[in-house]
């Protein structure tokens, strides 16, 4: 029996693939839930307890003094009731704001506690943000895959056929464009691995062609030196 695999949900990775879709019925993020041997969990599955102190480790990675410029006051909150604690708590999550590493706390925060409660191996699926995926898999030394490399994963894995998976894409990139990005970043196959811009559409085609493959931080890398 194959062992399961537990896969911490990011928000920023939910979001962009709930808009990512084929038509009006069928969003990629579906078809990544598809994924076998894979247990789905999000931030919100976390128990109240131990909170604060894995809250505190997961600040870290983001400034030695994060913890205390957004969360400091929970600590006197430490004995009341779960509501007034949550009620506080979204108080300070808004004070962070959603562009400011949010979610990458947050998926960091479930990663200690999952690690820390079960003994089956982890996988960040997370933001295309490189700083922060990064900072995720260092600090946290788990496999990650992000948003585009989920394309890779779903022809890997689920075997979706090219015509199926353009469809996909092709929502992806209408949604980058809007936001005026038609590249994304890729590994070259050299020993410095630099970090070089690719049209979308060629990473795709590349993706179907064989000729990429998927490093531990989810960023894609070329297989050849013809780039």
């Amino acid at each position: 029996m194959t062992k399961k695999k537990c896969a911490l949900l990011d928000t920023d990775f939910i979001s962009k693939l709930h808009i990512t879709r084929k038509d009006d019925e069928n969003r990629l993020i579906d078809r990544v839930l598809e994924l076998p041997d894979y247990q789905f969990v999000c931030h919100e599955q976390i128990a109240i307890a131990f909170y604060l102190y894995d809250l505190e480790n997961a600040c870290r990675p983001f400034g030695e003094t994060y913890y205390k410029q957004y969360y400091a006051k929970l600590e006197a909150l430490r004995e009341s009731s779960d509501e007034h604690f949550l009620e506080e708590l979204a108080r300070c999550d808004a004070a962070v704001g959603r562009e400011n590493n949010l979610g990458e706390i947050k998926t960091y925060l479930l990663q200690q506690v999952l690690q820390s409660w079960q003994d089956i191996p982890l996988y960040l699926f997370c933001s295309d943000d490189k700083k922060a995926r990064s900072s995720l898999a260092n600090v946290g030394g788990i496999p990650c895959i992000s948003a585009i490399s989920s394309f890779y994963v779903l022809k890997e894995r689920l075997g979706i056929e090219r015509s199926e998976a353009k469809l996909y894409f092709d929502s992806w990139m209408m949604f980058h464009w809007g936001m005026g990005q038609t590249d994304f970043k890729v590994h070259r196959n050299t020993k410095e691995m630099q970090l070089i811009k690719m049209d979308g559409y060629e990473i795709f085609n590349r993706i179907y062609d064989g000729a990429v493959t998927i490093l531990k931080n989810g960023n894609l890398k070329l297989r050849s030196c013809d780039y």
